[in-house]
């Protein structure tokens, strides 16, 4: 605590609590007058002027200077003045402007006056303290709970007001009427405007004023506006539409009152488009096909009501079609009318419009005509022509074409085409008739009489045309066979018995009569096809086909079911078989080819032995058959139990093996056993509760149900009532109330206190708690007994002191501008509300935190308010000091190279502490004043940060540059004509370097060139080429290779003379000379011009290659001949010779 604060300590001690002697006596000194205590200042001015009457009464000691501390946050005001001992008091004023937060209510400024006397006075300074209250009016905050509203629907009022303490209030809605209450109703739409009158110290009698808008809107009213669309408005609630145009519309509710949300409904279904639903205020449908449609619409207004619904009728068609039915063809005169007949259709015959009667007179001729009938139905969407026709003329019978007269068919040969004259009639049902399409035929299946009949015309105008066929033959059947193996001879039948057997297959002398011998057939034939053929007695035969299967039968099925009740599925996939027993566990079924079996419940062995001839093979599967759920009936061990108490249930029968079961006891508890474990129900409440127990059997086959009900009783429940809050302001009498139920007799009260227990069977109780010394926590307890037994209830009553002890703890107070500070509140005991005015801000809460003590050097007041639980507030002042911020910098290279030590040069003050960040990711350094450092990476710049840290308290800044380190140059080059080249030939040097921008080549030491890639000519020898590049003239590198290039003069010479005379010498014309690769082309020429060789693609220096004298293999005569040759040179240089060579022979 410092001297200032101490000061004000013992000032306001005196000004609060002095005795009157005490205040007689200060009357003496100097002090100090408030010309105004409390001032009220409206919402929103932040500054205030305030005045102080200083006095000093008649015979005070010479005054040399005074200070007034404003309790701002600002420097004292300190002024020097002269005012020496009189015998007249002396007076004057002082004025101060504070700057003012918002929302104050008794914002409180203890002003103290410091009086310093001169020296020969021998007396020390004096106090004078006085104290100023700030408060604006109240300002008021509104949310309503819903805006718009609906009439007749509440609307809360949700009011804060700034400041809140002592405020009284009410409210004009704005309809005529006003009061207190929250909540309102609006009997009348309109817009209306509210207005909350608020009232403290500062405004009785003349309330803030703040005006709140309210919007009450009517019930929504719906409204289908006119269709986009095929639509016609046929009465005013329907519509028509035509579905050929694909029954497309867009509905619109736009129209509707007072509308926010909209729902549609429509019967029968249709299809949304272009994402619309059935939420849009005009969605766009398709009727997804004819009918009448019911398109139904409401709309919900802003407050969530919903509108009365409307209809509209919507009638969706699409073109009518008429229908006509085809007459029979007339051979008499007759009158014609459409069946069905329309009378709003239109006909046509023949092109001409029939009467409105619909008849017409169709007379008959020697010439039969064909008479077309067309006719159109028209409606909104339009018409389609539907025409019919027939034939009028005389009766006349049709010629049978083929067969043109009775024949007679062998039977199973080619079915018959029919054909007639005319086509307009039918043929009569006959066995063998065949309708292929609008084709007729005749099928020589079976032998027998077939007549048949084509008939024309119906009634009178019937003629008829027949024909009989005649079907011979014999009908033949073959059997097919199965044979093992072993056997020799397989016996062939079949009907009727004397035919003859034969075979496709290629097996000679296999088949004598009806005997196929086995041993005949070759390994692979193990399917052998049989024809039988029978000759009839009129000469037509019949044939019929079989097969034997000669090897070892195969037994082979698949099996799925099932169900006891029900029969199972078989499929017998066995091949060389012709016979088969089935049995089911051990015991024979079936012995047909797929037979039908009905398994009993549970694993079942079903067995297939498969025979041909002697032979016979077995397969057996398993199959488990489920059985039908049989019901269970359940029983509970007590149907009416106190909770919680466990209930067992009894199920009748036993387990079936297959079928799951499943528990629902009612309570959120399953089970799956088919006898549970006992079950406990809790019941909650303050009723008798009912669960309903469910069993469930199920399995693929079937399944069941059975219930049993169980009724759970509710424990006593004991509850208290408290008719006030729970924490209270003493003295207080306390109202409870016994809010039990399951109960009977007496109920026992404790009130925690220091009274004894009360018991009573009165429904509500009164009890006085004391004032106590500190907060106290009080335990009421209702004790009561019921048919379940006891139950209790606790509520804690806590009784609250008058006054709080102000304590408090800060983090720091000496601390580096811009740290936050932690404020926390240890009063005691814990006060409602606590507030802490810190630099001219308002804070509250019991912990706090503020960063916003910025300026360096700067001691900072700090006032800690409490307001305790049951009213009244207590202050307390603390200061925060924060320290000066360390300053610094340091040179640094601009620009360096990876792995290059680097020094970053400290100008900073040495009495301070340093880390060094070097933004590379290497380890903090904070041992070294001014470090070195070398990057490892390049092609980055990298933030170095040096942190300054101060001393004694440890703030900090920090100070950064960029070090740019460039990436170092990779020296890499390749040469474009490695090895042995001509003097005459460029030396290509090809830069591969890595990040270069120069470079500087050199052969045998000696700099030849400064470009990227140059190219250069070299004298006769060996050299070593040097590549140094640098990446802009910093981050060097160079390579070395040695011996890479070689040069030579590549000397060309030929022969002047050559003798082509067979003897191994002089034999041939070439070219000699080193370093020479190829000779690309030679060429000789006549001394007249003519080409007499050419040669290409020639090794040099071979006596054996070139140009042998001749021409076309005839050998040229002596002389001299001109030759042009273009040879390459090692390195890739071409070069081109001509002269003059002598042949000699």
């Amino acid at each position: 605590m410092n001297a200032t604060t101490t000061r004000l300590l013992i000032a306001l001690t005196l000004l609060l609590f002095g005795s009157c002697a005490a205040w007689a006596q200060q009357q003496l000194e100097i002090n100090i007058k408030v010309v105004q205590q409390r001032f009220c200042v409206p919402q929103g001015v932040k500054k205030a002027k305030a005045s102080i009457q200083i006095n000093v009464p008649a015979g005070n000691c010479d005054v040399e200077q005074m200070e007034i501390d404003w309790n701002d946050n600002l420097p004292a005001e300190k002024f020097s003045v002269v005012i020496p001992r009189s015998t007249k008091d002396t007076s004057f004023i002082k004025d101060h402007e504070y700057d003012l937060p918002d929302c104050m209510y008794d914002k409180r400024y203890t002003i103290l006056l410091t009086s310093t006397f001169k020296a020969a006075c021998n007396k020390s300074p004096n106090l004078a303290p006085g104290i100023i209250l700030f408060t604006n009016p109240p300002k008021a905050t509104v949310q309503l709970n819903r805006n718009p509203a609906c009439v007749n629907q509440e609307v809360t009022f949700g009011v804060d007001f700034c400041p809140a303490k002592d405020v009284t209030y009410s409210i004009d809605y704005g309809d005529g009427k006003s009061g207190k209450e929250l909540t309102h109703t609006y009997d009348k739409i309109g817009s209306y405007t509210a207005t909350i009158l608020a009232s403290n110290v500062c405004n009785v009698g003349a309330p803030t004023r703040t005006p709140v808008p309210v919007s009450i809107i009517d019930q929504a009213v719906a409204k289908i506006g006119p269709d986009s669309g095929r639509v016609v408005a046929v009465r005013l609630d329907s519509s028509f539409i035509c579905f050929d145009g694909g029954g497309i519309i867009r509905l619109d509710g736009i129209g509707s009152i007072n509308a926010r949300d909209y729902e549609w409904t429509i019967t029968p279904a249709v299809e949304y488009l272009e994402k619309t639903n059935y939420n849009s205020p005009n969605p766009k449908i398709r009727f997804v096909k004819p009918g009448n449609y019911v398109v139904t619409l409401r709309v919900k207004n802003a407050c969530g009501q919903w509108s009365v619904p409307v209809t509209c009728k919507h009638i969706v068609e699409d073109i009518p079609v008429l229908k006509l039915s085809t007459p029979a063809p007339a051979c008499t005169d007759f009158t014609y009318r459409p069946v069905p007949f329309d009378k709003t259709a239109t006909y046509t015959i023949n092109g001409k419009l029939l009467p409105a009667s619909g008849d017409t007179l169709l007379k008959v001729t020697n010439t039969p005509y064909v008479v077309v009938v067309e006719g159109r139905l028209n409606n909104l969407c339009g018409n389609v022509p539907t025409s019919v026709s027939f034939t009028v003329g005389s009766a006349q019978a049709a010629r049978i074409l083929s067969p043109g007269r009775d024949t007679t068919l062998c039977a199973n040969t080619a079915d018959l085409p029919l054909l007639t004259d005319f086509t307009d009639g039918k043929w009569d049902p006959a066995d063998g008739l065949v309708q292929r399409g609008t084709a007729y035929f005749f099928s020589p299946k079976t032998t027998g009489t077939f007549p048949l009949r084509y008939q024309r015309g119906v009634g009178a105008c019937q003629r008829s045309s027949t024909v009989t066929i005649n079907v011979t033959g014999v009908a033949v059947t073959a059997d097919s066979k199965a044979a093992c193996q072993s056997e020799t001879v397989v016996k062939l039948t079949g009907t009727p018995a004397g035919g003859l057997w034969s075979t496709s297959a290629n097996c000679p002398s296999c088949i004598r009569n009806d005997s196929l011998f086995l041993s005949r057939l070759l390994p692979t034939q193990t399917t052998l096809p049989l024809i039988y053929t029978v000759q009839g007695s009129s000469g037509c035969s019949a044939t019929a086909t079989a097969t034997v299967t000669v090897g070892q039968p195969v037994a082979s099925f698949s099996i799925s079911g099932g169900c006891s009740d029900k029969n199972v599925s078989v499929v017998n996939t066995s091949t060389g078989a012709s016979a088969f027993r089935w049995l089911v566990n051990g015991a024979e079924v079936a012995t047909t080819a797929t037979p039908t079996l009905k398994l009993p419940a549970g694993s079942a062995q079903v067995t297939l032995i498969a025979n041909a001839g002697s032979c016979s093979a077995t397969t057996t599967k398993t199959l488990t058959t489920l059985p039908v759920p049989e019901k269970a009936i359940l029983t509970p061990s007590s149907q009416t139990v106190c909770s919680p108490l466990p209930i067992t249930f009894a199920v009748s029968g036993t387990a079936q093996s297959g079928v799951s079961y499943n528990w629902d006891f009612g309570n959120q508890t399953k089970s799956t056993a088919y006898q549970p474990g006992p079950q406990t129900f809790v019941n909650t409440s303050r009723q008798p509760q009912d669960y309903m127990v469910r069993l469930e059997g199920i399995n693929a086959c079937g399944s069941f149900t059975s219930t049993a009900a169980v009724t759970i009783l509710p424990n006593a429940k004991a509850e208290i009532g408290v008719n006030s809050s729970t924490v209270l302001c003493p003295p207080t009498s306390l109202t409870f109330s016994n809010r039990s139920t399951g109960f009977q007799g007496n109920a026992t009260w404790t009130f925690g206190d220091s009274n004894t227990a009360v018991v009573s069977l009165a429904a509500v109780l009164t009890h006085e708690y004391a004032s106590p010394t500190s907060k106290q926590v009080y335990l009421v307890r209702l004790d009561i007994n019921g048919t379940c037994g006891p139950s209790s209830d606790t509520v804690r009553i806590t009784v609250l002191p008058n006054s709080v002890t102000v304590l408090s703890e800060i983090s720091r107070t000496t601390i580096c501008p811009g740290e936050t500070v932690r404020f926390k509140d240890s009063s005691t005991p814990k006060p409602a509300r606590v507030q802490w005015a810190i630099n001219g801000n308002l804070l509250d809460g019991p912990i706090v935190d503020y960063a916003g003590f910025s300026q360096p050097g700067t001691t900072y007041k700090i006032t800690q308010t409490v307001y305790p639980e049951c009213g009244g507030y207590m202050a307390k002042d603390l200061t925060i000091k924060t320290d000066t911020i360390p300053t610094g910098n340091f040179s640094y290279p601009a620009v360096a190279c990876p792995g290059e030590t680097v020094t970053l040069r400290n100008l900073s003050n040495q009495a301070y502490r340093f880390r060094w960040n070097f933004g590379d990711g290497s380890p903090i350094d904070s041992t070294y004043f001014s470090p070195t450092h070398a990057f490892a990476a390049g092609g980055n710049a990298y933030p170095v940060t040096m942190t300054i840290v101060g001393f004694p308290i440890a703030c900090t800044s920090a100070v950064s540059h960029s070090v740019n380190v460039r990436e170092r140059a990779k020296a890499v080059f390749s040469l474009a004509n490695n090895g042995l080249v001509c003097s005459d030939t460029l030396v290509s040097l090809l830069d591969q370097s890595q990040r270069a921008t120069t470079w500087q080549w050199y052969a045998n030491t000696v700099l030849v060139s400064t470009a990227q890639n140059p190219q250069i000519r070299l004298r006769q020898g060996a050299y070593d080429i040097k590549l140094r590049v640098s990446n802009n003239g910093i981050c060097p590198d160079s390579v070395l290779r040695q011996d890479v290039v070689r040069v030579d003069t590549c000397a060309l010479y030929t022969a002047n003379v050559f003798t082509p005379d067979g003897n191994n010498t002089s034999d041939f014309f070439n070219v000699y000379g080193s370093n020479v690769t190829m000779v690309r082309e030679l060429r000789v020429f006549s001394r007249w011009g003519s080409e007499v060789y050419v040669g290409r693609d020639l090794r040099p220096n071979r006596q054996t290659e070139g140009w042998d004298g001749q021409q076309n293999g005839q050998a040229l005569p002596p002389g001299n001949y001109v030759y042009e040759v273009l040879v390459e040179f090692i390195g890739g240089t071409v070069r081109k010779q001509r002269g003059v060579v002598t042949l000699l022979r």
